[in-house]
C-alpha cells in the first residue's frame, strides 16, 4: 500500500487485504470509514454548532418580530412627517422670500424716489393752497394749483409711500394747509419749512444712494 496513503490514513494500516476491497466494493462501509476520521468528524461537528446557532438567531429574530414591526412602523411615520415638514418649509420659504422682497434695497430705493417726489408735490400743494386762501381774503382769486393734477396726485398719495418713509400731507393739514383756509404768514413758513425739509432729506439721501454711498448691512 502506498506510504502516502497511509500516512493521510494512518488507520487503513490495521485493515485487511479484504476490508480494503469491501472499502472499495460498499459504499456503506465507505461511508462508515469515512465518518470515523477525525477531520469529517471535526466538520460534521462544526455544521451541527453552526445549526444550533441559525436556530438561536432565527428564534431571536422571531422574539424582535413585533418590536421590528413597530420600529418599522414609527420609522415610515417620521418619514411621512418629515416630507410634510420639508413641503411646508418650501412653503414658508416662498412666503418668505415673497415678505422679503418688500426690503430688498432696490425695492426700498424706489419708495425712496417715490416719497421724495410725493413730498415735492405736497409742498408745492401747501404754497398754491396758501396762494389760493389768501387770494380769497383778498377778494381775488387766482390761478389755483389745487387743481392742477400735481396737486391731486398729492392729496391721493398722501398717505401711501410717504406714510412709511417719512412725513406725508396729513402731517401739515392741520396747519390749514390743506383746506384753503386763511392761515397767517408764520403758520405757512413754519409748516412750509417741515415741510421742504422732509423733502430735501429725501433727495439727499436718495442722491447719495444713487451714487452707491447707501450700503445695507445683512444682519
Amino acid at each position: 500500500m502506498s506510504s502516502r496513503l497511509l500516512a493521510d490514513y494512518p488507520s487503513l494500516a490495521t485493515y485487511t487485504e479484504d476490508q480494503l476491497k469491501d472499502l472499495l466494493t460498499q459504499d456503506d462501509y465507505l461511508d462508515a470509514f469515512l465518518y470515523s476520521l477525525p477531520q469529517v468528524q471535526g466538520v460534521l461537528e462544526r455544521q451541527q454548532e453552526l445549526s444550533r446557532a441559525n436556530d438561536e438567531l432565527a428564534k431571536r429574530n422571531l422574539a424582535l418580530q413585533n418590536e421590528l414591526i413597530a420600529l418599522r412602523a414609527a420609522t415610515a411615520s417620521a418619514y411621512s412627517t418629515a416630507q410634510h415638514l420639508q413641503d411646508r418649509w418650501k412653503e414658508i420659504e416662498q412666503k418668505q422670500a415673497g415678505l422679503y422682497s418688500k426690503y430688498r434695497p432696490s425695492f426700498l430705493h424706489l419708495r425712496l424716489r417715490h416719497a421724495t417726489s410725493d413730498q415735492d408735490t405736497l409742498t408745492e400743494s401747501l404754497a398754491a393752497n396758501f396762494i389760493e386762501s389768501t387770494a380769497s381774503v383778498n377778494g381775488t382769486r387766482g390761478p389755483s394749483r389745487t387743481d392742477s393734477p400735481a396737486a391731486g396726485m398729492a392729496v391721493s398719495q398722501g398717505g401711501g409711500s410717504q406714510g412709511a418713509l417719512g412725513r406725508g400731507r396729513e402731517d401739515f393739514v392741520g396747519a390749514g394747509m390743506g383746506d384753503a383756509q386763511p392761515v397767517s404768514l408764520e403758520d405757512f413758513i413754519r409748516t412750509f419749512k417741515a415741510a421742504r425739509k422732509v423733502y430735501h432729506k429725501r433727495a439727499i439721501w436718495c442722491e447719495r444712494w444713487s451714487r452707491g454711498e447707501v450700503a445695507w448691512r445683512e444682519d
